[in-house]
């Protein structure tokens, strides 16, 4: 048992672990769990040995108060950052993989179908990150946009990277009509030729 902090709401949650998790510590709300009988603490939770420098038992002092990494995850990974640095940890945040995993491109050529190296496939780990980072069951939807009566243009629209499409895709395909000596694109026959595209594909 313990308490957890979680969208700003505190509750007492009972811990556990899973197989399919076996590196995960998951919780609950502790109205939602009916503890029939608790398991051996060897098998489920791993009890760390004594430190050499702080024998069990011994009382905290100015040399070895604070030797404890004292966190436990809340689901906010910038508050999570917070709290790690705050006890003079180094945290590692720039998402960027480990150099062993990046494959050599100039020897490893990548599958033309696929755009995989050698070794590397698609998977999925049947786990719904949405489901599991939400207590929540709420049904998909949009925020602040109603699709009640909207049209396939609107939709489009909300569903599409309008600015990279204006930003990135008119301006350049305007540059190599340019450079060909034609009249460049607008944004408007840009949303024409790519509902052609799309028609032609639902008609092919």
């Amino acid at each position: 048992m313990g308490e957890v902090t979680r969208n700003g709401n505190k509750f007492f949650a009972c811990f556990f672990k899973s197989e399919s998790f076996p590196d995960v510590e998951l919780y609950a709300a502790k109205r939602y769990v009916k503890v029939v009988e608790e398991g051996p603490s060897d098998v489920f939770f791993d009890v760390a040995p004594p430190s050499p420098e702080t024998p069990q038992g011994e009382v905290a002092t100015e040399e070895n108060e604070g030797t404890e990494f004292d966190f436990r995850r809340t689901g906010d990974a910038a508050e999570d950052i917070r709290t790690v640095l705050a006890q003079g940890l180094a945290v590692d945040d720039d998402n960027a993989p480990a150099p062993e995993n990046v494959p050599d491109t100039t020897q490893t050529p990548r599958d033309v179908s696929s755009g995989l190296f050698e070794g590397q496939r698609f998977s999925w780990n049947g786990v719904c990150q949405r489901k599991l980072m939400t207590n929540q069951k709420l049904p998909p939807g949009f925020n602040n946009w109603r699709p009640g009566s909207k049209t396939s243009f609107e939709f489009f629209l909300q569903l599409f990277p309008v600015e990279w499409l204006k930003t990135c895709v008119v301006e350049n395909t305007s540059d190599s009509l340019r450079a060909a000596g034609l009249q460049p694109t607008s944004f408007g026959e840009m949303c024409r030729f790519l509902g052609l595209v799309v028609n032609f594909c639902f008609h092919a």
